[in-house]
């Protein structure tokens, strides 16, 4: 990333940018006989096996079926549902979801911080492992016009952590890799893949658990515009995947 110059913005979407409903997740839960569960203790649940996944093993594929089932298992076994019922609520979960997304919410903090990026003139895109609606979840939630374009991984037949997907993107910006940051909520997907591509890159890490990894770290997006438009977000000495 150049110093003094304001680089060009390339973002993760899932837990970057538009995050889950819980209060939606649960209702669908109540509805296929489960029972209730406090929104606020699955989200904590999910947070923790999010980090607990966030590893070389789950890299090689965040959108394969068994991640998605690992993920959910964990979920529901932090919020304190028997693990029998786990599997069963992968897949209904999984089934309502492909018929109406849960990825829906966008926090305050994650809209002021894109506001004070775009008020200052800082270009942005969205670079997501995803299945081919992140275009449309975020026409839905009413951000999609923030960002100059988005790459969808099920669309471009490669996804993060493969350098690739970020070259791609930083094509379609017309800036070198120098020019560009990458903000994700992965270490080893979103951290790792964009500095094999040569990007510098920021992790969001909203519990501030995650200071032993060797990158900035920001809670939102709104801490992250915050610190970008002030110059501070420095790179600290760091490792590469592979």
């Amino acid at each position: 990333m150049k110093k003094g110059e304001s680089p060009y913005v390339l973002l993760d979407a899932g837990n970057t940018i538009v995050h889950l409903d819980f209060e939606a997740l649960v209702q669908t839960l109540v509805e296929a006989g489960g029972e209730p569960v406090d929104p606020a203790r699955l989200e904590r649940a999910e947070r923790a096996t999010r980090a607990a996944m966030d590893t070389s093993r789950w890299a090689r594929s965040s959108t394969d079926s068994g991640r998605w089932k690992e993920y959910i298992a964990g979920m529901m076994a932090g919020a304190g549902v028997a693990a029998p019922a786990q599997d069963g609520w992968a897949e209904i979960l999984r089934a309502r979801d492909r018929h109406r997304t849960f990825w829906r919410r966008v926090p305050d903090e994650t809209r002021r911080g894109l506001d004070r990026l775009a008020a200052a003139g800082v270009r942005m895109a969205v670079v997501s492992n995803s299945d081919g609606r992140v275009r449309e979840i975020l026409r839905r939630v009413g951000i999609l016009d923030r960002f100059e374009f988005v790459i969808d991984s099920s669309e471009e037949g490669v996804e993060k952590p493969d350098p690739e997907i970020f070259r791609r993107a930083l094509a379609r910006a017309g800036v070198g890799p120098d020019g560009a940051l990458y903000v994700g909520d992965l270490y080893h997907i979103d951290v790792l893949g964009a500095r094999a591509a040569g990007l510098d890159a920021v992790l969001v890490d909203p519990d501030g658990t995650r200071g032993g990894l060797d990158c900035p770290r920001v809670r939102d997006l709104d801490e992250l515009a915050e610190r970008l438009l002030a110059g501070d977000l420095r790179p600290p000495e760091r490792s590469v995947a592979g």
